[in-house]
C-alpha cells in the first residue's frame, strides 16, 4: 500500500480525486434530479435555476464518476513522475525588457486608468443593473407595510443564475465580493450598491489586459510592438468602454491574452505546474463568456501542433501530450459541472431569441467599425450628420481624405503583422489564426444557425487586432530605420499613429466620459430627493415609465402602457396632491409605438418638459416629465 513518503505529490493526488470521486458518488447515490420539478410543470410555472443545477448538477456529476475514476486507477502513469522534460530553447523568455520598457507600460496604463475613471460612477447601463439586481447584488423591494427593503442576492445567485447570456460568472462573483469588500471599508452608499465597487473588477481587468499585450509581444520578441499596443489599447474607445462597464469583457481579455502567456510557458518547460495555470486561465475564460469556446478550441489546436514541432523524436512528446490532455480533461469535467446546468437555461434562452438579432451585413459593418474606432458606422434612425452621437460615417463624411488614409493604414498594418508573425518561428505563426480565426467561425456559424448575436460579442478579439496593428507598424519602423534615424521612425511612425488615432477618435471618448450609456440614475435624481425608496418625502411622490424594463433606482416606478393608464394616474396626482413624472426611456421606439401619450406629454398645458437626457446610443435616450397639476402641491420635489 502506497503511503505518503513514498511519493508524496502522488499520494496527494490520489487523495484529492479520491474525496471527489466519494463526493460524486454521494451525490448521485443521494440526490434527485426531478424534486419538485414535475409538481411545477404541472401547475404551468418557469423552472427556477436551482431546478436546472438540481436537474443537470446531478447529470453532470453522474457524467465526471468515469473520469474521476480512470484518473485516479492510472495516476502513477499519467502523472508521469519519472519523465524528464527539458525545456524547448525556442519558447525561452528573450532577455529582460529593461526599464524603459516598465516605464512606458505604466505609463499606458496610467493613461487608460485616467480615461477610463470618469466612467466609473455614471449610471448603470440595462445589463449592469440586471446584473446588479438578480446575480450581483439584489434590488429594493416593498416589504409589504408600505416601505422597502434590501433582497440581497449571494454568490449562489452569481453562480447559477443564467436564464440568459448577461451573467458573467467569474465577473459576477468578483463583483459580488468588490461590493461587500467596499460596504467592508466605506460603509454601505446612500444608493443601493456602488457603481464604482460594481465596476471595480472590469476595470482592475482592463488595465491588466495594457499589461498583458505588452508582455505577450515581448515575450514572442516584439518589444517596441508591445510598448505600443498597450498605448494604442488605451486610448481605444471600444476598451475603455467595456473597462469601464460591469460586464466580463475585459477579464475575458485579460484570460485569453494570459492563456497565450502561460502556453508559451508550458511549451518551455513542461512542468505540471504550468500546465495546471495554463488549464486554470481557460477555464475561468469559459466561466465568464462560454462562447469563446472556439477561441479555447483554437488556441489548444495550436497547442498540440506545437508539442509536437517542438517534442517530436524526443522521450518528452508523450508526457507532454499527455499532460496538455490531463489538463484539457480536467478543465472540461470542472466547466460542465460548474456551466452545465447554465447552459441548459441558456439553451432555452437562445430557442426563445433565434434570430432576433441575426448577423447580417450590418452586423458586420457594425463590428469592423468598432474594431477600427470604437463607435458604430450608422445608427439605424440617424438621418445626415448628428452633433450628439458620434458615427463613424459622418467622420468619413466631414473629413474623407484623413479618414480613408487612416483606415488603409491601419489595414495594410494589420496585413503587414500578419506577414511578419507569419515568417517568423515558436508561436508567431499561429498568433494570426488564434486572433483572428475564432472570431470569424464564431460569425459564420453564428449566421449559419440564426443565432442572437450582437456586434459587442467580439470585444474580446480588440487586443488580437491591437497586436498584429502594433507588429506591422514595427515592421515599418524596422523598414524607415535604414534611411532615418531609428529614434525618428519610432516617434514618426508610432507616436504619429496614435496621434492620428487619438484624434480620429475623440469624439467616441469624450461622448463616453460625457454621459452615461444609460441615464437612469440623472432622470431618477431629476424626479425624487434621495435615493431611498422607503423614504418619507419619495412617498408624495408619483413616478411612471412607458417600459417594463426595470430600474434599479427607482422601485417605486409605475408601469403606463396606455392613454387611459396615464390619465388614471393625472387623476390620482390631482386627487392627493402628490406629484407626477414620467420618466420615460426609448424616446424612439415609445414615440412611434405610443404616440397618442406622446401627443399628451407635449401638452405644455398639462406636462412640463423637464429635461431630455441623451444616452450612449439614441435609444438609451431618456425624457423626464413633470405634471401641471391644476390643484395640489404637484411640485417639484426639491
Amino acid at each position: 500500500m502506497q503511503t505518503r513518503s513514498d511519493d508524496p505529490v502522488l499520494f496527494r493526488v490520489r487523495v484529492v480525486l479520491g474525496v471527489v470521486l466519494v463526493a460524486l458518488l454521494v451525490w448521485v447515490a443521494t440526490g434527485d434530479p426531478r424534486e419538485g420539478i414535475p409538481e411545477r410543470l404541472a401547475e404551468g410555472k418557469w423552472l427556477r435555476p436551482k431546478d436546472y443545477w438540481r436537474t443537470w448538477g446531478w447529470v453532470f456529476a453522474a457524467v465526471n464518476l468515469a473520469p474521476v475514476a480512470v484518473l485516479l486507477a492510472t495516476a502513477r502513469r499519467w502523472l508521469g513522475r519519472g519523465a524528464v522534460i527539458p525545456e524547448v530553447a525556442t519558447f525561452a523568455r528573450p532577455d529582460k525588457p529593461g526599464r524603459a520598457f516598465a516605464v512606458l507600460v505604466a505609463l499606458a496604463v496610467l493613461l487608460g486608468a485616467g480615461l477610463a475613471a470618469p466612467r466609473l460612477g455614471q449610471s448603470l447601463g440595462e445589463d449592469e443593473d440586471q446584473n446588479l439586481r438578480q446575480s450581483i447584488h439584489g434590488e429594493w423591494v416593498p416589504d409589504g407595510q408600505g416601505g422597502y427593503e434590501e433582497r440581497l442576492v449571494g454568490l449562489g445567485d452569481a453562480l447559477r443564475y443564467y436564464p440568459g447570456p448577461n451573467n458573467h460568472v467569474a465577473h459576477s462573483m468578483l463583483a459580488h465580493a468588490s461590493i461587500a469588500l467596499s460596504n467592508q471599508v466605506f460603509g454601505k452608499q446612500e444608493r443601493f450598491a456602488s457603481e464604482i465597487a460594481l465596476r471595480m473588477p472590469a476595470f482592475l481587468a482592463g488595465l491588466g489586459t495594457l499589461v498583458a499585450v505588452a508582455l505577450l509581444l515581448w515575450r514572442v520578441g516584439h518589444l517596441q510592438a508591445g510598448v505600443f499596443s498597450a498605448f494604442a489599447l488605451a486610448i481605444h474607445p471600444w476598451w475603455i468602454q467595456y473597462a469601464s462597464e460591469a460586464r466580463g469583457y475585459t477579464i475575458a481579455m485579460l484570460f485569453w491574452v494570459g492563456s497565450l502567456l502561460l502556453l508559451l510557458r508550458a511549451l518551455q518547460v513542461g512542468a505540471w505546474r504550468s500546465w495546471l495555470a495554463y488549464g486554470a486561465v481557460q477555464l475561468f475564460l469559459l466561466w465568464t463568456l462560454p462562447s469563446l469556446v472556439s477561441q479555447v478550441a483554437v488556441i489548444n489546436i495550436a497547442a498540440v501542433l506545437l508539442i509536437w514541432w517542438s517534442r517530436r523524436g524526443t522521450p518528452a512528446l508523450l508526457p507532454q501530450l499527455q499532460r496538455w490532455g490531463i489538463v484539457n480533461l480536467l478543465g472540461a469535467m470542472l466547466f460542465v459541472q460548474l456551466m452545465g446546468p447554465n447552459l441548459a437555461q441558456l439553451g432555452e434562452y437562445l430557442e426563445r431569441t433565434r434570430g432576433t438579432h441575426a448577423i447580417g451585413i450590418r452586423w458586420v459593418q457594425q463590428a469592423v467599425s468598432h474594431l477600427f474606432a470604437g463607435m458604430p458606422w450608422r445608427y439605424p434612425r440617424v438621418q445626415g450628420l448628428d452633433p450628439i452621437y458620434a458615427e463613424l460615417a459622418d467622420i468619413f463624411q466631414l473629413h474623407p481624405y484623413w479618414a480613408s488614409a487612416l483606415a488603409v493604414v491601419t489595414l495594410l498594418a494589420v496585413a503587414g503583422g500578419i506577414l511578419r508573425l507569419a515568417r517568423s518561428g515558436g508561436l508567431r505563426p499561429m498568433l494570426p489564426v488564434i486572433f483572428l480565426v475564432p472570431p470569424v467561425l464564431s460569425t459564420v456559424v453564428g449566421r449559419l444557425e440564426g443565432a442572437n448575436m450582437y456586434h459587442w460579442y467580439v470585444v474580446y478579439s480588440l487586443p488580437g487586432v491591437v497586436m498584429l496593428l502594433a507588429v506591422g507598424l514595427e515592421g515599418a519602423v524596422l523598414l524607415s530605420a535604414r534611411r532615418v534615424p531609428k529614434s525618428l521612425a519610432t516617434v514618426g511612425i508610432f507616436a504619429g499613429f496614435l496621434v492620428c488615432h487619438a484624434l480620429f477618435t475623440t469624439p467616441a471618448r469624450e461622448a463616453l466620459q460625457a454621459r452615461s450609456f444609460r441615464p437612469s440614475r440623472e432622470a431618477v435624481d431629476l424626479t425624487r430627493p434621495v435615493a431611498d425608496p422607503g423614504a418619507p418625502e419619495n412617498a408624495r411622490i408619483l413616478t411612471a415609465k412607458l417600459s417594463d424594463r426595470k430600474i434599479v433606482y427607482d422601485p417605486r416606478i409605475l408601469k403606463v402602457y396606455t392613454l387611459e393608464e396615464l390619465e388614471l394616474l393625472m387623476d390620482e396626482a390631482e386627487s392627493t396632491g402628490n406629484a407626477l413624472y414620467i420618466n420615460s426611456g426609448r424616446l424612439f421606439h415609445n414615440r412611434l409605438h405610443r404616440p397618442e401619450v406622446f401627443a399628451l406629454l407635449d401638452d405644455p398645458t398639462r406636462f412640463e418638459l423637464v429635461a431630455e437626457l441623451p444616452g450612449g446610443t439614441p435609444p438609451m435616450a431618456r425624457g423626464v416629465w413633470r405634471y401641471r397639476a391644476s390643484s395640489g402641491t404637484g411640485g417639484h420635489p426639491r
